[in-house]
């Protein structure tokens, strides 16, 4: 498994209030497999994020233990990433 060393930078939310934000891009995600226009989910723990690319029945659908529900459950509305 290659790693990588990324940086966690501040994001802007509602009324501009900074927010956590990781940039993934680079040609090393399509060799993973990762096409532009894939639907992805990510499982969440604290301290680690597992990101992989959503099955046809998996991007229909809500996903148990992606972002989005995260959010949902810790009260921050949806996580799309657009804040």
């Amino acid at each position: 498994m290659d790693t990588r060393k990324l940086t966690v930078y501040a994001g802007s939310g509602k009324n501009y209030d900074p927010m956590s934000k990781i940039i993934l891009q680079g040609r090393w995600l399509e060799d993973l497999g990762f096409s532009i226009g894939d639907k992805v989910t990510v499982a969440c723990q604290q301290g680690k994020l597992v990101i992989e690319r959503a099955t046809d029945g998996q991007a229909r659908q809500e996903v148990p233990g992606t972002a989005q529900q995260a959010g949902k459950r810790q009260g921050k509305g949806n996580t799309y990433g657009r804040h």
